[in-house]
């Protein structure tokens, strides 16, 4: 392609990427690229946009709370501190210093939360599972396509819109695949299955891309699978 692609993409391009370079899964990608990804980064310039704004308004929320601040108001702005975090995940350029801030944000929320809890063993006790939840979904945000799948249920942007998330599953990297079906239950895992399923047979390989293509969607098909009969045994 002639148009550059960006050294740190968005939720949008990297779905684009995705679909470009896995299109005997998506079936095809009939406009001209150069301008489909010109749009995707535009697309993802405008969100960063609006990502800056809502950050500087909690910024504002945050930094004023009092330290007699009613419980109620507190839990809505670490609710905001939240959901920006995760939303960082799917923005374009370099996120690091905002998730930095935003993770000192949401530790001074948890210390005035604590400390409204006072010597209350069960709400501490709920503090302490809500830390631990935080912490592993951050983690999981270290996934790009982790991030973009969150994203879209949030309904901030559809980078991946339902008709896409099996090709989708189908064409990430291992890595990024055994992270991502952490989101779905037993239920939602074998509905994915059956329809991976009805992809793969579906879809129209080229010659010289059945030994790569459809070999490597049908390894990702296996190991959604395996991950079935892990949810089946933990059930």
């Amino acid at each position: 392609m002639a148009f550059l692609t960006s050294e740190f993409p968005g939720g949008y391009e990297r779905h684009l990427l995705r679909r470009i370079h896995h299109a005997y899964l998506f079936g095809g990608v009939s406009a001209n690229k150069d301008e489909l990804l010109a749009e995707a980064i535009t697309k993802d310039e405008a969100y960063a946009s609006v990502f800056s704004e809502q950050f500087e308004s909690v910024l504002e929320r945050a930094v004023s709370l009092k330290p007699s601040e009613e419980t109620e108001v507190v839990l809505e702005v670490k609710a905001e501190l939240d959901r920006l975090y995760t939303v960082t995940g799917s923005l374009c350029g370099q996120q690091k210093s905002n998730r930095e801030a935003l993770t000192r944000l949401i530790s001074l929320t948890m210390q005035s939360v604590r400390s409204a809890a006072g010597n209350d063993s069960l709400a501490l006790k709920e503090l302490q599972e809500e830390e631990a939840a935080r912490s592993l979904h951050f983690k999981l945000l270290e996934s790009s396509l982790v991030a973009d799948l969150l994203n879209s249920d949030l309904g901030t942007g559809a980078y991946i819109p339902t008709e896409e998330l099996i090709p989708t599953l189908l064409s990430a990297d291992k890595s990024e695949l055994a992270d991502a079906v952490q989101l779905f239950d037993l239920e939602q895992t074998s509905e994915i299955i059956q329809q991976a399923e009805r992809v793969l047979k579906s879809s129209i390989i080229k010659a010289e891309d059945e030994n790569s293509g459809i070999a490597l969607a049908t390894e990702k098909l296996e190991f959604i699978k395996g991950y079935r009969v892990y949810l089946e045994g933990n059930a």
